[in-house]
């Protein structure tokens, strides 16, 4: 499948896959849309990825939030004008320990 020029979303983008998956898409040629909730990190990916920036954007946002995710969607929509593939890598395990090991609190974000 050819993925020039495909708009892809990448929320989570600067964990560990999705730093992954980010550089493949760029390097395929697709524009990105880059989430996250560090403005550092983020930095530092699209920095990484050397694109330009109009086939990149980065926004800011805890999805958690309905109305984050709507203004995410209104940015990514109102610069690239659609979204071909949305890659949700938030959320999910806390890694690195065992199951008795992760507490309640842990359990109840994973859920959120």
């Amino acid at each position: 499948m050819a993925l020039k020029d495909h708009v892809v979303v990448i929320t989570g983008a600067t964990s560990g896959l999705g730093r992954v998956v980010s550089r493949r898409f760029a390097e395929a040629g697709s524009r990105l849309a880059l989430i996250g909730t560090n403005r550092a990190k983020l930095t530092e990916l699209e920095g990484g990825l050397n694109l330009p920036k109009e086939r990149m954007i980065s926004c800011i946002a805890d999805l958690t939030l309905s109305y984050a995710a709507e203004k995410v969607s209104d940015t990514v929509i109102g610069k690239f004008g659609r979204v071909d593939i949305l890659l949700h890598f938030v959320g999910g395990w806390i890694s690195g320990k065992p199951l008795n090991q992760v507490t309640g609190e842990e359990i109840s974000t994973m859920l959120e």
